[in-house]
């Protein structure tokens, strides 16, 4: 497939959506690579809001859903 640049340096990539994004490498000046970026699909948490018998207040029960690395600094904060 061939594309040309117009006056503005734009391309237009065939298949690419508004908002796509892309990393450019140029392993050399002749050269360009266009790898399409995917976005890390957020973890969701499988925990619940639930009211405190005594006070009232809602209280967070169970898994907050965070990441491996998260609970990495977490658990290296708790320890100091």
């Amino acid at each position: 497939m061939t594309v040309t640049a117009d006056e503005k340096k734009r391309v237009v990539i065939p298949g690419a959506n508004p908002g796509d994004k892309f990393e450019l490498s140029s392993p050399s000046p002749e050269q360009v690579i266009l790898t399409r970026l995917v976005a890390a699909q957020p973890a969701f948490s499988t925990g619940q809001l639930v009211r405190d018998a005594n006070t009232g207040l809602l209280l967070w029960s169970g898994d907050v859903g965070e990441d491996d690395a998260d609970a990495l600094i977490r658990n290296r904060a708790d320890d100091k």
